[in-house]
């Protein structure tokens, strides 16, 4: 399947830019979980935060909240049930805040995007600055639907947002963000634990070998 994405550039023996084959639309989001409950309000402010978008940007949400609350298993549940939406692809990066080895560097990811878009590896520019301008063009014309996990700063963020009207971005962090509720109009949610009760309904839906297993039983 081939996508309506700009395509990847390269470059002739005269140095000019030029388009290259087109190239499959990525399909990077990760299986959802296959088990989900009770995340219903949650899921329910998501839909009105995306029906409530202007679609002439794109649309940051920022799902926030304590290490193993659930946010990638909401944001996974919640965006294979739009992929469709968007013919531009899916594209998931994990921003490490937490890594032992530290977060993710902007170039880091952006070139692990850009070549999702098909641009060979070796014309991916070496530049930061250069990667985002390629980023942005590359991305100004068909809806993305883009994960980025784990955030640690609204600074890792920022790069990554693609340029095309209507793309939807989803960001998970132990932080709520708030800077990009000021300078990209995202919409913030916080997660709170599950209540007693949702922990029972889990573990109902789960079963009780996967309860047993870890006990040791």
């Amino acid at each position: 399947m081939t996508s309506n994405l700009p395509m990847p550039v390269q470059r002739g023996s005269d140095g000019a830019v030029q388009p290259s084959t087109t190239t499959s639309a990525p399909r990077q989001l990760k299986r959802p979980p296959a088990r989900f409950t009770n995340r219903a309000g949650e899921l329910e402010r998501l839909a009105t935060a995306l029906a409530g978008s202007t679609g002439d940007q794109p649309t940051v949400l920022v799902l926030s909240g304590l290490g193993g609350i659930g946010k990638t298993a909401l944001a996974l549940h919640w965006l294979h049930s739009l992929r469709n939406r968007f013919p531009g692809g899916q594209l998931q990066a994990s921003l490490g805040a937490f890594d032992p080895t530290g977060p993710a560097a902007v170039g880091e990811v952006l070139g692990q995007f850009l070549r999702a878009l098909g641009v060979p590896r070796s014309r991916v520019p070496i530049d930061v600055e250069e990667q985002g301008g390629l980023y942005r063009t590359l991305t100004a014309d068909t809806p993305l639907l883009i994960l980025l996990d784990n955030a640690e700063s609204e600074s890792q963020v920022r790069p990554l947002i693609p340029s095309a009207p209507g793309s939807l971005v989803v960001v998970t962090s132990r932080r709520p963000l708030g800077g990009l509720a000021v300078g990209e109009g995202a919409h913030l949610l916080g997660l709170e634990p599950f209540t007693a009760e949702h922990g029972v309904a889990l573990l109902r839906t789960a079963g009780p070998r996967h309860v047993r297993r870890p006990c040791g039983y």
